[in-house]
């Protein structure tokens, strides 16, 4: 788990999102799911959390970030540390990923932003 300092800057995060929105990640070694509460109150975004998604993980940032850059930071993290994040309507699924395969994916490349780390399925059709 984390430890006092990981808790004292989700505390701040909160009253830092309510007045400037710009936020300062400094995770060393918390657990996934405190960090998934901070990007949650600092993104306003609602979230489905599987049973298997735990350990810890360090996430930091010396700069102050806008809620969309948390966000693409999170999924980065999640990413690197195993998990996915699925939207699925008005909440986003967090799940190992392992369980990538059996989720059905985006089928419109088009409709992505360039740094978007989101898995897509694309059905190519071959002539010839």
């Amino acid at each position: 788990m984390a430890g006092p300092a990981g808790a004292q800057n989700a505390a701040a995060q909160k009253n830092g999102a309510a007045q400037n929105k710009n936020i300062t990640l400094n995770f060393k070694d918390a657990d996934v799911r405190q960090i998934i509460e901070a990007v949650a109150d600092a993104t306003g975004k609602n979230f489905i959390v599987d049973s298997r998604v735990k350990g810890p993980v360090t996430l930091i940032s010396r700069t102050p970030l806008d809620p969309d850059t948390v966000y693409e930071v999170f999924l980065s993290m999640l990413q690197v540390n195993g998990f996915i994040a699925v939207p699925s309507g008005s909440v986003i699924k967090i799940l190992p990923d392992t369980n990538a395969r059996q989720i059905p994916g985006k089928d419109l490349p088009g409709a992505l932003s360039g740094s978007s780390d989101e898995i897509v399925t694309q059905v190519i059709e071959v002539k010839n």
